[in-house]
Formats: C-alpha cells, sequence, structure tokens
C-alpha cells in the first residue's frame, strides 16, 4: 500500500484550518501512525473524524451562554480506504489494515456493554489529542463510539469569556455547573443514552461532578490520576512556608487566581513549554516532542483562557487540592462501578485511591463499587507513557467485574530501532497476559 497523504499537508490544502487545528492534525495522525505501524509494540488500524458538536438548547443548563460548540474526536476502526474528514477547521485521517484480530474480540463480548459510547475527558491545560495515542488502540476494542472532547471554556471547543473566572469571583458549584452544562448539552446533541466516561486528571474531576448531577446517563467511570480525591494536610499552609523562594512564588502566582495561559501567551511561552515537554516525557518512539509541544502552545494561547483556563483556580487549591474533595463525593455516587487508575509513580498519590476503596468497602451504605489499578512505567501522563498499557486497563474496566488490585504492564518495544513493524495482540477480552495483583491493603 502506498504511503498515505500527511494529514498537515491535506488540511492546508482542503480546509481553511487554524494553526491550532493543524497542530491538532499532526499530532493525532502521529497517533494513529504509531500503532499502524506497530511502533507502541502492537498493530491497529483506525481513522480519526474531526468535528464540532453544536450545544443542544436547554432551558436549564448554561443559560447564559446559550450557543456555542464542542469539539469532538471520533474514532473509528477498520476503514479500508485512507480518508481525510472533518468540518472547516478540522480534519481526520485513516489508514487500511485488517484488523479482523480486534474486531473479532469486540464482537465476541457483550452488546449491551461493548456498544456504550466512551467518551474521553483531558485535564487541565490539555485537550483531546493528548488520547492521540489512546484511540487508534481503544476503538477497535469496542463497537460503541469513542470519542475525545474538548471540554466547553477548553481547546477548540467554545471559549465563552466573563462567564467563569476565578474562585475569587466564582464559586466550585459554579465551575462545576459550566463544566458539566456543556457535557450534558453535548450529549443531548450526540443523542447518547447513557456514556462511559473516562476522564484524566481534572477531567476525572470532572467526570465525577457529572455523574453526581445525571447518574443515569453514566454507565461507569474510569478515572486516570484523577485530581482532587484527597482533603489537604493540616499543615499544608506550615509546609508552604517552608518552601523555596521559586516555589512559594508559583503557589501564590496560583492562589492569585491569574491563568497561566496568559503568562504563556503574552510571555516566553513556546519556549517553557518546550521545556515541560523535554524533561517530562521520555524519549519514546511513540512521541513526536516537537510536534506535541507545539499543540500544547496553541491550546494555551489561542483565544481567551475561558473557564477552561481559569480550572486550576476554580476547582483546586494550590497543590492540586480539590476545594470539594471528591473523597467525600464518590461514595454517594449513584453509579455502579468506578476504576481508578494511575501511573505507577504518579503524583496524584495512588495511596488516596487505595484509601477511599477500602473506606467505602466498609461503608456498607455505599452501593458504588470502585476499584484500584496501576499502569507501570508512567507517570501522571500514562495515557503517553504507557499507552497499551493504558488502553489495556480502560478494555478491561469497562467490561471486566473489577480490575481492582491489577497491574496493567501493556507492551513496550525493545528499542526505538527495532519497534517499526513489531506485531503483537490486541487486547485480550480477558487481559490475562497483562495483569499481576497490587496489595489490597492502604498505606496509612
Amino acid at each position: 500500500m502506498g504511503a498515505a497523504p500527511s494529514t498537515a499537508e491535506q488540511v492546508s490544502a482542503d480546509y481553511p484550518a487554524s494553526q491550532f487545528a493543524k497542530s491538532e492534525c499532526t499530532v493525532l495522525e502521529h497517533g494513529i501512525r504509531s500503532w499502524y505501524d506497530g511502533i507502541v509494540g502492537r498493530r491497529a488500524s483506525t481513522s480519526m473524524s474531526v468535528f464540532d458538536v453544536p450545544l443542544a438548547k436547554h432551558s436549564r443548563l448554561l443559560t447564559d451562554f446559550p450557543e456555542g460548540h464542542i469539539h469532538t474526536v471520533l474514532a473509528v476502526p477498520n476503514q479500508k480506504v485512507p480518508t481525510v474528514s472533518g468540518s472547516a477547521n478540522c480534519c481526520g485521517a485513516s489508514f487500511a489494515q485488517d484488523t479482523s484480530e480486534s474486531a473479532s474480540t469486540a464482537s465476541s463480548r457483550n452488546a449491551n456493554t461493548n456498544n456504550v459510547p466512551v467518551v474521553l475527558m483531558h485535564g487541565f491545560g490539555s485537550g483531546a489529542a493528548v488520547y492521540h495515542l489512546v484511540l487508534p488502540g481503544l476503538a477497535p476494542l469496542r463497537t460503541g463510539p469513542v470519542v475525545a472532547i474538548d471540554s466547553l471554556g477548553c481547546g477548540q471547543s467554545s471559549r465563552p469569556s466573563n462567564v467563569v473566572g476565578s474562585h475569587r469571583t466564582s464559586s466550585v458549584e459554579e465551575a462545576e455547573d459550566f463544566f458539566v452544562g456543556g457535557l450534558e448539552r453535548w450529549r443531548i446533541s450526540m443523542g447518547y443514552e447513557k456514556m462511559a466516561l473516562v476522564g484524566h486528571s481534572m477531567g476525572g474531576y470532572l467526570a465525577v461532578s457529572y455523574a453526581e448531577r445525571y447518574p443515569e446517563r453514566v454507565h461507569n467511570l474510569v478515572l486516570i490520576g484523577c485530581a482532587g480525591i484527597p482533603e489537604p494536610p493540616k499543615d499544608l499552609h506550615d509546609k508552604r512556608k517552608n518552601l523555596p523562594l521559586l516555589w512559594r512564588a508559583a503557589l501564590g502566582f496560583w492562589d492569585s487566581g491569574t491563568s497561566p495561559f496568559s503568562v504563556m501567551k503574552y510571555g516566553p511561552g513556546r519556549f517553557l513549554l518546550g521545556k515541560y515537554v523535554a524533561n517530562r516525557f521520555a524519549d519514546h518512539a511513540w512521541l513526536d516532542k516537537d510536534d506535541f509541544r507545539e499543540y500544547l502552545y496553541n491550546n494555551w494561547t489561542t483565544g481567551n483562557p475561558s473557564a477552561g483556563g481559569y480550572g486550576h483556580n476554580t476547582l483546586m487549591m494550590a497543590g492540586a487540592y480539590a476545594r470539594n474533595p471528591l473523597e467525600h463525593r464518590l461514595p454517594r455516587l449513584k453509579v455502579d462501578h468506578v476504576s481508578l487508575i494511575y501511573g505507577e509513580t504518579d503524583w496524584m498519590n495512588p495511596e488516596n485511591g487505595f484509601r477511599v476503596r477500602d473506606a467505602m468497602k466498609a461503608d456498607k451504605s455505599c452501593t458504588t463499587r470502585l476499584d484500584v489499578a496501576i499502569v507501570t512505567n508512567a507517570g501522571h501522563t500514562c495515557v503517553i507513557d504507557n499507552p497499551t498499557g493504558v488502553v489495556d486497563a480502560i478494555d478491561a474496566a469497562l467490561h471486566t467485574p473489577s480490575i481492582d488490585g491489577q497491574i496493567f504492564h501493556g507492551e513496550r518495544p525493545a528499542s526505538r530501532d527495532s519497534c517499526t513493524g513489531v506485531s503483537g495482540p490486541a487486547a485480550k477480552a480477558s487481559g490475562d497476559a497483562t495483569l499481576a495483583t497490587v496489595p489490597t491493603a492502604a498505606a496509612s
């Protein structure tokens, strides 16, 4: 098969796309190629369609923001002809390959659960394309839609100004209502009866907020490196006083309510984000750091910060402690199944998840089942650090009774030089080959 056209080049030729849209397409294309060529250690073939979904009219939701759209990335397996598809500002790309093994795995499962739309939600300062290495591997394992979105006020979704500001001008409830209201109006527009919500970091926090308000619309929750679970330590203020000056200044900046987006936009943003990406991520063959930096830079500097640019402050205190911690809210959810997934070196401490799980098990009035699992060779952004491990963990959480205490290793190429063309099985329905067991007792 001949080489497929470059997504970025196709967009330049066919659409009046913004630099932001082009950078997103470049990142998505890299994710597709990484699975198509087996660079991640496993093969899959997926197309991605990118489009903007107008928010449904609703008499009670976001009444001060009646119009708008949510930017959406839909992953679809088994396309036989390379295509590029999208709206006026977006694109999609696909590569053809026989994925009969993945298709067989998907079709052999319980149709009632495997048909449920899977919706992936990003964290602070990120966007749908953070899942560019997860979407191509997850979509072939599902018979229902697999979708990633830019939350309202974030990314390439509508960014209304003066709706949600800092914690000094907006309450936690107002901020949560803004994001949750956008998601609910998007769900109505998409025609989804129920969804399996997968949220990373602050996206996990907002997925819980949505499930509180609309439990009848949530099939289950998968929270990856979920932000905002524990109460802040009682001596937090004293600990901050002993931090180095630079750290105290950064936390003071956080407390002030200033959006870091503004600093990136009018300061050395591209340089700072380049340093962050270079230092934060290992030199994985499946990650193009320059392209990912450019995507983040456009995300942070395009348009006004909107609610997404202040989410760190409206929902969290300095240090990423929630103003309304989830450890008190998870036990009260009316959702059957919640899975917490952590990278093994996640700074969102997995011990918090184990502690809440044990408390929920001991509470006889709690009807929600909560699992905790670990992805190896990964930190907080495990969706990039170990994409096959995350795909296996999400897949198991969506179709098995429990993933509690399990470790997901994924498949990692032996080296950068030998990774191209490595083939591996699609994630098995049982997942036995990639699982081990971790202790069930949380550390004190």
